[in-house]
């Protein structure tokens, strides 16, 4: 694309050549946002996207549809309009540029734009393009990551924190089960499917007159007492144990 360059012989500009050598798009409009000149990474781009028609700055809203995080701007709204309008120099503003058709790619790119002012009159606006889709693409991924892992973080403190709620309520339980075994006039014994003693209440060993311990071992509960049923026929515990205790749980 060729763009008129005369405006270049002015010496308060830098030269041609030193434009051409920077590695990213500039671009030099008129007050209207009309393009004065492009330099040789502006023209490349431009024709590796397939838009050399371009003529005005304000053509690449509609080549693209271009956000400034989610809002969609306008003519109006376009860093370029508030240049030109109001003399504003805007530096680094990270602009979304979305495709309008599939031989396009989307990108990220930082635009700065400069009002070039002549006896205190605004004669045009220096624009610059700096493509950077790899970087902020990486960026948002690993923001994208870290939100995830810290919701995954709080969703996992609040189930352990529900855990250990319940857990809470649950000795809780268990302990006012406890009081109100222990507080039962009947002796109480409580085994688990493995025929292991889990508690017995404080009614068996008054009974017994024997301690929790006793119970746990066995063999001393066994030798110390016999069971009678009503004709008076005599049986060991340890009998008695195998054939009703054991038995629940076949």
């Amino acid at each position: 694309m060729d763009y008129s360059n005369d405006f270049i012989n002015n010496e308060t500009f830098i030269t041609k050549k030193a434009i051409d050598a920077l590695p990213y798009m500039v671009c030099i409009t008129n007050k209207q946002g009309k393009i004065l000149y492009l330099n040789k990474q502006g023209n490349s781009i431009l024709k590796k996207e397939s838009i050399e028609k371009v003529k005005n700055a304000y053509e690449f809203l509609e080549e693209y549809n271009v956000y400034l995080e989610d809002k969609k701007l306008d003519k109006y709204t376009f860093p370029l309009y508030r240049t030109l309008k109001n003399g504003e120099q805007i530096e680094n503003l990270i602009l979304y540029f979305k495709k309008t058709n599939p031989w396009q790619e989307d990108k990220y790119l930082s635009m700065s734009t400069s009002p070039l002012i002549e006896n205190q009159d605004i004669i045009g606006a220096i624009i610059t393009f700096y493509d950077i889709t790899k970087e902020f693409t990486s960026k948002l991924k690993f923001k994208k990551e870290r939100e995830e892992f810290l919701n995954f973080s709080a969703e996992l403190k609040t189930k352990c924190q529900i855990i250990e709620i319940l857990r809470k309520k649950e000795k809780e339980h268990l302990m006012h089960l406890k009081d109100v075994i222990n507080n039962i006039s009947e002796g109480i014994l409580v085994f688990d499917n493995k025929h292991k003693l889990n508690l017995c209440n404080k009614s068996i060993q008054k009974i017994f007159h024997l301690k929790a311990i006793d119970f746990v071992n066995s063999e001393k509960f066994v030798s110390k007492y016999y069971l009678f049923d009503e004709k008076g026929k005599k049986d060991s515990v340890e009998k008695i144990y195998k054939e009703y205790v054991k038995k629940m749980f076949i």
